[in-house]
């Protein structure tokens, strides 16, 4: 979120480092970031072929399209930029005072858009990120206010530091402010994603649906939010550290941090979707709103899967088939049954879950017929849970850096 650039013009006169040594910290910059769009471009590329094959049934389909094409683009354009530069530092400046000039000022054109780029992409990551932690919980608006103090300050901070034109320990303290600003909102909207997806398979592995979901889809959709984030988590951990010490090594990492986070939004809807695709066609049909009540049949959809924008997420309703007439508030934003509610957290494309009717419907048939209580709840099962995975997950809707 902030401009890298600056901060790598920081560590070079900071520490009073050779032009020779600036230059050779530019060539490299410029290799790395070259080396890590080629991977970046190979998994984009993957991940278009993923979204054109499951089609545009709807304009979410083409939002998300939009998104990661405009994640790319902008890598694109800051790897060229960045490589502008170190061509014109090394070449086309053979006064050293001009040479100076050229790699210290902040206010070149060139420099403005390289973090205005970086700027843009971790912006869109961030908020995807954002609002699938909002589905995942229920649209309970405090899980997005309490950690955005933390997403301002980042974009405050790299608002003021385009003022500076000159290196400055005013900018350094907006950067040391910023960084670890940014990667604090960055772990906290990660680790309520992923608690919210733990507790939601453990609430339902103890309402006796566990079977419904096996392997335990919930638990492989946060392993994979956990694992690909780290990509992006760890390198930006790292470059705060190497910038805080003030070493060199940091323009190594500071180079990779646009392309992995890009890498991290298409890496995650790929392997997403390669968990979405494991389920039986069978379990793609959405069930017509006139059969809600029932849990004998659920024909469906003619359109095919929900996209995957993350709005239908988990259903609410009163789950009285395991409390009796006890009302199990399970969210504080409403309320929220778990038994079988399937990962809406991602993708639009995964199963669904009990309706109020259903589980009412349910609960009447384990409180008046207990020796065909079990029959029931497992043609529930059958027929209901299978949808509960339709509509959580969005792998486009990802993130993380």
């Amino acid at each position: 979120m902030l401009p890298f650039d600056s901060i790598a013009v920081l560590a070079l006169t900071a520490e009073v480092r050779s032009l020779l040594r600036g230059d050779r910290g530019g060539i490299a910059n410029a290799v790395d970031q070259m080396f890590f769009l080629g991977l970046y471009t190979v998994l984009w590329v993957r991940h278009v072929m993923v979204m054109v094959g499951k089609g545009f049934s709807s304009r979410k389909h083409s939002i998300f399209l939009a998104l990661s094409t405009t994640m790319y683009v902008s890598a694109v354009l800051h790897a060229g930029l960045l490589a502008y530069r170190v061509l014109y530092g090394l070449g086309l400046t053979p006064e050293a005072a001009e040479r100076q000039h050229w790699w210290t000022d902040l206010t070149g054109w060139h420099i403005r858009m390289i973090s205005a780029l970086q700027f843009t992409q971790v912006v869109i990551g961030d908020l995807i990120q954002a609002f699938r932690t909002y589905v995942a919980w229920s649209f309970n608006l405090w899980v997005v206010i309490l950690p955005f103090p933390f997403f301002l300050t980042g974009v405050v901070t790299t608002i003021l530091s385009f003022i500076p034109a000159h290196p400055t320990p005013y900018l350094q303290l907006l950067l040391r402010i910023g960084l670890p600003s940014s990667l604090t909102y960055n772990l906290t909207m990660s680790a309520l994603l992923i608690w919210r997806l733990t507790r939601a398979h453990a609430e339902s592995a103890r309402a006796g649906v566990r079977d419904a979901t096996r392997p335990p889809v919930l638990l492989r959709i946060a392993r994979v939010v956990a694992e690909t984030g780290a990509l992006y988590v760890c390198a930006y951990a790292i470059f705060i550290a190497l910038d805080f010490a003030g070493r060199l090594e940091m323009f190594v990492v500071q180079a990779a941090l646009m392309p992995i986070g890009g890498m991290t939004f298409s890496l995650m809807s790929i392997r997403l979707y390669g968990i979405v695709d494991e389920e039986p066609e069978s379990s793609w049909s959405w069930p017509s709103w006139t059969t809600w009540s029932k849990t004998e049949t659920f024909p469906g959809d003619s359109d095919g899967p929900y996209p995957p924008d993350v709005e239908r997420a988990i259903s609410r309703h009163r789950d009285r088939t395991f409390s009796g007439d006890r009302e199990r508030r399970l969210s504080g934003a409403g309320e929220l049954s778990y038994s079988g509610h399937g990962e809406r957290i991602l993708t639009g494309d995964c199963e669904r879950t009990l309706s109020g009717e259903q589980a009412r419907t349910l609960s009447l048939e384990r409180a008046h017929t207990h020796g065909s209580s079990q029959s029931t709840l497992q043609r529930t099962s059958q027929h209901t849970l299978p949808r509960t995975l339709q509509s959580t997950l969005s792998p486009d809707a990802v993130v993380q850096r």
